[in-house]
């Protein structure tokens, strides 16, 4: 495995597990099921992410592969990916990113849409 890429999902994996211990264990938080801040954690993350890669650019440090933005997004992030990309305004020039991305939201929405239908 291309070590940036596992560095990148190494950093995502610490900040989404970090993100989902802290709001599950502070008893003000506890109103939300569980699999409800997991969600949230894998969105934080990934947001987190797309805005480490962009100050990695910034500085001059390696980036962060494009795979890991991909299976962050496809592990749950999608929607902390969107806005990532565009309040970060990261790669959003790059049309092969924005439509695997765009692949991925839809197939993740439909997703949860057919796991509601059958629920």
């Amino acid at each position: 495995m291309n070590p940036d890429l596992l560095r990148g999902l190494i950093i995502w994996a610490l900040l989404s597990v970090g993100a989902f211990l802290f709001w599950v264990f502070i008893p003000e938080f506890q109103i939300v099921p569980v699999w409800g801040w997991g969600a949230i954690s894998s969105n934080a993350a990934t947001c987190a992410l797309v805005f480490l890669d962009k100050v990695f650019a910034r500085v001059g440090f390696r980036r962060i592969p494009e795979m890991a933005f991909y299976l962050a997004t496809f592990l749950g992030g999608s929607f902390g990916m969107l806005v990532g990309m565009y309040a970060f305004s990261h790669k959003t020039r790059k049309t092969s990113f924005q439509i695997v991305v765009g692949a991925l939201v839809l197939a993740q929405a439909a997703m949860v849409v057919w796991m509601g239908i059958r629920l």
